[in-house]
């Protein structure tokens, strides 16, 4: 296993893309490979015991906490997360990551190495360090960042007002970028239809524009205007018809049959706040531990505002379903997902159809609410008697079937 290991990094020949295109090859010696399968399992076994020697600091290191259990450094593929309660207890972290990497022989890389203060208000109140605080690496200052990424998500420095709904924003660009370059290769290849169109979108950039909307479309959903990603959904429904721009969202998305981002975003609120609720009975989950603790502050907050910044009281406002003040919070399970979607689209109905103008053509709002005009039900009604006379001009005894009234 080893020499076959070893055969894989002998050879490991790169090139890097750049504006005036690729760059010659040049060998990597340091690191795993990107996007091979092996290398988290590498990564894993290399720091396996990485966690137990942090622990070893006890309260120096200042872990978190989280329903009561200490939250160790967060481990993916060839990234880490160090995680601390006050500035000399993550200082105390890099030291230990030091001597842990000088001991098996590792590297880290300070100018990739971000710090982000995650109080609110940054350090000093306008996202800087506080007076007295610093952070080094190997004798190497590190980098203070408003955000930085993490597993494809972009966090920044948390807030009541904008949480998590910063990582939208930077998801509005990647998206926007995969909708110009599907359109331009759809258009090579012919498919210039109207519903090859919705169907290219909704296969290669939806994804894009939803990935992690668990985490920021709680913050997103409760913003009064429209979000940058939904703004990416309606120039493309405008576009692929053809309209102007003074034409308004409910109406492109009526004339397409389509709903809005958000409905699909609370569809995956929903489905991920149920798997929450079987991780909280997982006590080696880090997800379960943060769920659970977060349901406790919602009970010690009382009647908490939708603003508030308890996560889960803003998650169920959002969903419509947040206990009542006086309430407990006993009944909290899982949630019908049929229900709360149901919910949510009767409330974007109402809002859309309270500000359609009398201009507004039948057929424009009769596709918002999804209903069929009268004369459907008319001439369902017509083609049915005309089915019952036919049976009635066989009965000899009815005035109904007689020749003169069948014809």
């Amino acid at each position: 296993m080893l020499q076959a290991i070893q055969a894989m990094y002998a050879d490991v020949p790169v090139c890097v893309r750049t504006e005036e295109g690729l760059s010659g090859c040049f060998q990597s010696v340091l690191g795993v490979k990107q996007g091979c399968p092996l290398s988290p399992l590498l990564f894993g076994i290399f720091l396996d015991d990485f966690e137990g020697h942090i622990q070893q600091l006890g309260d120096a290191a200042a872990l978190p906490q989280l329903a009561g259990r200490t939250v160790p450094p967060l481990l993916f593929a060839d990234d880490m997360f160090l995680l601390s309660s006050s500035a000399s207890g993550l200082q105390a972290q890099l030291h230990a990551l030091q001597d842990y990497c000088n001991a098996k022989k590792l590297t880290v890389n300070a100018k990739k190495t971000q710090v982000m203060i995650m109080r609110p208000g940054g350090g000093s109140g306008n996202g800087k360090l506080a007076a007295g605080e610093s952070f080094e690496y190997a004798g190497l200052p590190l980098e203070v960042a408003s955000s930085t990424k993490y597993l494809g998500l972009t966090f920044s420095q948390l807030s009541k007002q904008h949480g998590f709904a910063s990582c939208a924003d930077v998801l509005a660009k990647a998206g926007r970028q995969a909708m110009f370059a599907m359109r331009r290769r759809a258009w090579e290849l012919g498919a210039c239809l109207v519903e090859q169109q919705c169907m290219l979108f909704d296969v290669f950039v939806k994804p894009v524009l939803s990935y992690g909307c668990e985490l920021w479309g709680v913050d997103v959903l409760l913003r009064p205007d429209c979000s940058s990603v939904e703004r990416v959904h309606r120039w493309f429904c405008r576009r692929v018809q053809g309209l102007p721009k003074q034409v308004t969202a409910a109406i492109s998305l009526a004339e397409l049959g389509r709903q809005p981002l958000q409905s699909f975003w609370i569809q995956q609120l929903v489905r991920f706040w149920n798997r929450l609720q079987n991780s909280a009975a997982d006590e080696d989950r880090v997800l379960g531990w943060a769920f659970k603790d977060n349901l406790e502050l919602m009970r010690e907050g009382g009647d908490l505002a939708a603003g508030s910044a308890c996560w889960s009281r803003r998650w169920l406002h959002v969903l419509q379903s947040a206990p009542p003040a006086s309430g407990t919070l006993e009944w909290l399970t899982e949630l019908d997902e049929a229900a709360v979607i149901e919910r949510a689209a009767a409330a974007y109905l109402r809002k859309r159809v309270q500000g359609l103008p009398k201009q507004v053509t039948a057929a424009i709002s009769l596709a918002e609410l999804g209903r069929q005009p009268l004369q459907s039900f008319w001439i369902q009604q017509l083609v049915r008697f005309w089915n019952r006379l036919q049976n009635s001009a066989a009965d000899e005894d009815r005035v109904l079937g007689h020749p003169r009234m069948a014809h």
